[in-house]
């Protein structure tokens, strides 16, 4: 991630409670704020990549673990029902073998 970001805080508020910052950015990054954003909202756009960046930093871990647990049991609940409709098959194709032959 490149370093060049120079943030200077302004002493005004507005209603929400936001304030505003001046940033510098790399012309890659205002290219994606250009193609994701219009420049009224781009504050807006920044604010929930940085929220949304912190929510993912705090919690990824017990996300990740929690989520590979949950994927895990709809497996094997997927998989004992295969189970149950395989066996429910091969024991009406017995039955039909068993009239036929």
């Amino acid at each position: 991630m490149t370093e060049n970001l120079n943030a200077r805080l302004n002493d005004n508020e507005d209603e929400t409670g936001s304030q505003r910052c001046v940033l510098t950015l790399t012309p890659d990054a205002i290219a994606v704020l250009d193609k994701h954003t219009s420049p009224r909202k781009r504050g807006e756009f920044v604010s929930n990549l940085l929220l949304q960046y912190s929510a993912s930093d705090k919690g990824i871990a017990q996300l990740d673990v929690d989520g590979i647990r949950l994927q895990l049991l709809g497996l094997a609940t997927e998989h004992k029902t295969a189970e149950a409709r395989l066996a429910r098959a091969e024991r009406q194709l017995a039955a039909i073998i068993a009239k036929v032959g």
